[in-house]
């Protein structure tokens, strides 16, 4: 948690970015309420990389504690609250986007010799 205090944006990121990793692979186990308000207070900061990883670690811990995540977040803004609420409240992405927004499977396509690329 040291790392989040970091002056450096990608040191937070990374970190933040780790958390989530450890957090799916133990199954949200490693939570604690003091880190969750930590990482609420990094929705405040301009940089859009830790913020997207700040909302990443947040939502993991939704999925699995739902409501009770706002008592444990402490007070934040309304616009983080909306911004949070959002992301909760999304499906979940599969496929990929095209530019007209529309899911596609991926697929590979073979060149002239047969051979897949």
């Amino acid at each position: 948690m040291a790392a989040l205090e970091s002056t450096s944006s990608k040191t937070k990121s990374e970190a933040l970015t780790l958390m989530v990793e450890l957090m799916r692979a133990y199954e949200n186990q490693m939570v604690v309420s003091k880190d969750i308000k930590t990482v609420a207070k990094l929705l405040d900061l301009n940089d859009n990389t830790v913020k997207r990883e700040a909302i990443e670690y947040l939502h993991e811990i939704y999925k699995e504690r739902k409501e009770k995540l706002w008592g444990l977040i402490g007070p934040i803004s309304e616009a983080n609250r909306t911004m949070l609420k959002q992301r909760f409240e999304q499906p979940a992405k599969s496929g990929i986007d095209t530019p007209k927004g529309k899911k596609t499977a991926v697929s590979f396509r073979s060149n002239s010799s047969g051979k897949n690329i």
